[in-house]
C-alpha cells in the first residue's frame, strides 16, 4: 500500500498554483476575444470611404449620407446628384463596401 502525506503548506502552494493557472487561462481567452472583436470592427468600411468610392465612379455630387438599418442589415444610404440632374440613392453595405442596389 502506498500512502501520500500532504501537509497544509503543500496544499496551499498547490491551490495558489492552480488559481494562478486559471487566471492565466481566463486572461488568455479574454485577449483572444478582444483581438477577434477588433479584427471584425476594422473590417468595416467607413462612411467617408463609401462616399469616396461612389464619387470616384463618376462625376457625382453627394447630397447626403447616413447610416440606416434596412432589412435587418446596417447600410449607408448615400444620395448623389448626377451630371444630368438626376438624384440617385445608393445603399452600401457597411461590412463589405458593396453597393446593394
Amino acid at each position: 500500500m502506498f500512502l501520500v502525506i500532504i501537509n497544509a503548506t503543500d496544499l496551499q502552494a498547490f491551490d495558489v498554483l492552480l488559481i494562478t493557472r486559471v487566471k492565466k487561462i481566463i486572461l488568455y481567452i479574454l485577449c483572444w476575444m478582444v483581438l477577434l472583436y477588433s479584427a471584425q470592427a476594422s473590417a468595416r468600411i467607413s462612411l467617408d470611404d463609401a462616399v469616396r468610392q461612389l464619387v470616384q465612379q463618376g462625376q457625382k455630387r453627394v447630397l447626403g449620407a447616413q447610416t440606416e438599418i434596412v432589412d435587418g442589415r446596417e447600410v449607408y444610404v448615400i444620395k448623389v446628384l448626377t451630371p444630368d440632374g438626376r438624384v440617385i440613392q445608393y445603399l452600401v453595405d457597411t461590412e463589405t463596401g458593396q453597393v446593394i442596389n
